[in-house]
């Protein structure tokens, strides 16, 4: 597309140059096309806006692509502070010193003494 719509710039110069060596001036060059279509120019028009349009409808979906993408890194971000959370949750839940307390209220145990201790030697 970018190499069509630069032959067809240099199309139109070339157009130009032809029209100033022939001693018009812009303004009948504007006049003069504002009522005379050329096939060329009317296939290079067309041309030229759909590379416009084609560039905007690009520039629009990277634009919707861009917001899409900050709201899963900002998703991400909040999904790694709970994560964090959750891990030192999980840290406080699993001390040994709160597992112990818990044995000793709830399950009624306690650490065996040295009489308690029952040896098994095998031969």
């Amino acid at each position: 597309m970018f190499a069509l719509a630069v032959r067809y710039c240099e199309w139109l110069r070339n157009y130009d140059q032809e029209h100033a060596r022939q001693g018009r001036n812009q303004f009948q060059f504007t006049v003069d096309n504002c009522f005379r279509f050329d096939p060329q120019q009317v296939a290079g028009f067309v041309v030229f806006n759909g590379y416009c349009m084609a560039v905007i409808l690009s520039s629009h979906h990277n634009r919707q692509q861009v917001i899409a993408l900050e709201d899963l890194m900002q998703e991400k971000d909040e999904l790694d502070v709970e994560w964090r959370n959750l891990v030192l949750e999980q840290r406080a839940l699993t001390e040994h010193n709160r597992i112990e307390t818990l044995v000793e209220k709830q399950l009624d145990m306690y650490r065996p003494t040295a009489d308690d201790e029952v040896v098994v030697r095998l031969k």
